[in-house]
């Protein structure tokens, strides 16, 4: 896209700028969230984020997560949120009430908060859709890993908010 000389364009960058950042994450499907864990701490460290820059903290469910988040944005402690869960669907449709609340509740601590708020929650169908997205390879390359993208995602609101607070 080619845009006129004049206007000012800013896009956030993947660098931590000397950034603490959280991973939250549900317990509950604790097999696929913790490949999003290394999802998300892996991006991080990728892009330079010191791992004492990082804390994971570990919740019951994805229900929980916007409550941990909140007091966690407002620890002051931190520069952005990761926020991790696997809701599969079962017998009823719970998974999908659980998912919407939970994925509200972070937009609100977003909001309030004013800090970045990765959602890294997937509501699925059946385990190979959360297979899928929760793929985990050692070798550097996990960008289909819901934990890696939201990581990314966070720096980039992170390093951009930053940018613009500073204007």
């Amino acid at each position: 896209m080619q845009v006129n000389e004049n206007i000012q364009v800013r896009r956030g960058e993947r660098k931590p700028l000397g950034q603490r950042f959280a991973v939250i994450s549900a317990e509950f499907n604790k097999i696929y969230c913790e490949r999003l864990v290394l999802g998300a701490t892996a991006a991080f460290q990728a892009h330079g984020v010191d791992p004492s820059d990082i804390e994971i903290i570990w919740v019951p469910g994805s229900y929980e997560l916007p409550l941990i988040a909140k007091v966690v944005a407002e620890s002051g402690n931190f520069s952005g949120i990761v926020a991790l869960g696997v809701l599969i669907k079962g017998d009823t449709d719970h998974y999908h009430h659980v998912a919407t609340e939970a994925c509200s509740g972070l937009t609100r601590v977003m909001l309030d908060s004013g800090l970045p708020v990765g959602l890294g929650i997937i509501p699925a169908l059946n385990t190979a859709q959360v297979e899928e997205r929760s793929q985990y390879s050692e070798d550097g390359f996990n960008e289909g890993n819901k934990g890696w993208e939201s990581a990314c995602a966070v720096l980039e609101a992170s390093s951009l908010i930053k940018q613009l607070k500073e204007q």
